[in-house]
């Protein structure tokens, strides 16, 4: 089942970097995208604990404690990362936020999932190429079209920040799934209950309050599309970690690593957008990540 799981989320990470682009193309509101987002995952939890019959109230403490830094470290990544792409070229800035993955596997490498193998190593480096040549690629074909807007003052102390807190978003999945006492799915609906509440709470009273120009209900329609997708890669990676016991190290490069290169290629197929040499040398080497890191988790699971 692990590698099912990790489909689903590889599928839904993939699909969110479409609806920011949406939101870009109409001008909308981010911050009511995100209060979408938050509000849609946290109906669709509270609809899966009364299908599933589970009771989030049984859930243990940390679920909750956990989940609700989570979702402020959501509300506080919107407004920096934002303020990291009005200072910089969109490509670059994407490209350093995805490679957040890094930090957060070297994190879970330390605690709790322990040192990986050799070839885990290999698989996460392989992986970090990837990303840092597709970024490259992006970034040279923007710059050829003319649409390149240079580097500005600030961009990187914002873009620093972005890239911490986004760590941490991905950090806090492998601490919630070690600190619930079992794999029972009432941690789980707390945990993502408790992040996906604060995350709406949170991006809707930023919004109220900076009273932004751009329209806010198409930004909150296009969140309602996107907390599908937050809902499912939330939930799965939760799923993957505990109850199929894929160390996080695997779990971030072959998900967050693996979107991008599934971005790239949905781009070459339906939007004709053909990458240039590094792009492609990019996908090949996301391609020698997941051998990799296929072996690394077959590794994991053998019985010492």
């Amino acid at each position: 089942m692990g590698f099912a799981y990790i489909a689903i989320v590889l599928a839904a990470w993939t699909v969110i970097p479409f609806t920011y682009r949406v939101v870009e193309k109409r001008g909308a509101n981010r911050f009511f995208m995100a209060s979408g987002m938050g509000l849609t995952a946290l109906i669709l939890t509270i609809g899966y604990a009364l299908v599933s019959r589970t009771s989030p109230a049984d859930a243990a403490p940390s679920q909750f404690i956990i989940g609700l830094i989570l979702g402020c470290a959501q509300v506080a990544l919107m407004p920096i990362f934002l303020a990291a792409v009005a200072r910089g070229d969109l490509s670059v800035t994407w490209t350093v936020l995805t490679l957040s993955f890094s930090l957060a596997s070297l994190l879970s490498m330390i605690y709790p999932d322990g040192a990986p193998s050799p070839t885990g190593f290999a698989g996460l480096a392989c992986a970090a190429v990837a990303i840092l040549f597709i970024g490259i690629d992006t970034r040279r074909r923007a710059a050829a079209a003319g649409t390149t807007s240079g580097i500005r003052k600030g961009w990187g102390f914002f873009i620093t920040l972005s890239f911490l807190l986004n760590s941490l978003n991905l950090y806090l999945f492998s601490l919630a799934a070690h600190f619930a006492p079992d794999t029972g799915l009432g941690h789980k609906t707390a945990f993502l209950a408790a992040s996906s509440a604060a995350m709406f709470a949170g991006s809707l009273l930023l919004g109220l309050f900076l009273r932004r120009p751009e329209p806010a209900g198409t930004g909150f329609k296009i969140g309602l599309i996107a907390g599908n997708c937050s809902f499912l890669g939330w939930l799965f990676s939760l799923l993957a970690l505990s109850n199929a016991g894929i160390p996080g190290y695997v779990l971030y490069p072959a998900t967050t690593g693996g979107s991008n290169i599934l971005v790239i290629a949905i781009s070459v197929i339906f939007l004709r957008e053909r990458p240039g040499r590094w792009g492609w040398l990019g996908i090949a080497a996301g391609i020698c990540s997941f051998i990799l890191l296929g072996l690394a988790a077959s590794q994991s699971s053998v019985p010492q």
